[in-house]
């Protein structure tokens, strides 16, 4: 008599191989995207201090003097067209923005300071100027 096909023994051992790789695999799969929107995140908040620094350099007079920093909001420099950013084009749905139209750059003059090398990833160096970006807090924006 020729049986063909698996017995009950081999299935579970696949199945307990499969259950192996999953533990593994999963774990390691859902760090690289953490990993990766956290990166994205970066990038983006890179972007906006650019697009701080552009606006500062629009009118040259809103650059800030030592010891007087200046403070300028996302909603500003989006309604004068320096950024052109959708806050709620998000991908996959649902999702929440990073970003708040109230979010705000700080930008410090810093001249004659050397720019230190260990940003964070939310400030940037421009020349002597120094940007921070915030999320908007009553305290931090005014």
């Amino acid at each position: 008599m020729n049986k063909k096909g698996f017995t009950l023994v081999e299935l579970v051992v696949v199945v307990v191989i499969l259950a192996i790789i999953a533990l593994i695999a999963i774990p390691a799969v859902m760090r690289i995207i953490r990993d990766g929107r956290e990166r994205r995140e970066n990038i983006d908040v890179g972007v906006v201090l650019s697009g701080g620094y552009d606006y500062m350099l629009k009118d040259i007079s809103r650059l800030p003097t030592v010891g007087n920093p200046e403070i300028v909001t996302l909603r500003k420099i989006i309604s004068e067209g320096i950024l052109r950013i959708d806050l709620t084009e998000c991908k996959p749905k649902p999702c929440e923005p990073y970003f708040n139209m109230d979010d705000c750059i700080r930008v410090t003059n810093h001249e004659g300071v050397a720019a230190q090398t260990d940003l964070k990833p939310n400030e940037q160096y421009f020349g002597t100027y120094f940007f921070e970006y915030f999320e908007y807090t009553s305290t931090v924006c005014q």
